[in-house]
């Protein structure tokens, strides 16, 4: 199997409530998905943030 395309894509997705301290304020979440296609069709879509609580939130963005 030879990987024909890799795709990076950035993914934002707003919080639930907006969080902020003494030097930062956090707006959205920023995290990037990876697409990786083969001759044969798609072979993998990983989603590369740390935080597993947003999955169904980044499987429903616009990168899909």
């Amino acid at each position: 199997m030879e990987v024909e395309n890799v795709e990076a894509i950035p993914v934002e997705i707003p919080p639930d409530k907006r969080f902020s301290g003494s030097g930062y304020r956090l707006e959205r979440y920023n995290t990037t998905a990876t697409r990786i296609r083969t001759a044969g069709g798609l072979a993998s879509e990983v989603y590369n943030g740390d935080n597993r609580a947003h999955g169904r939130g980044i499987a429903a963005s616009k990168f899909r």
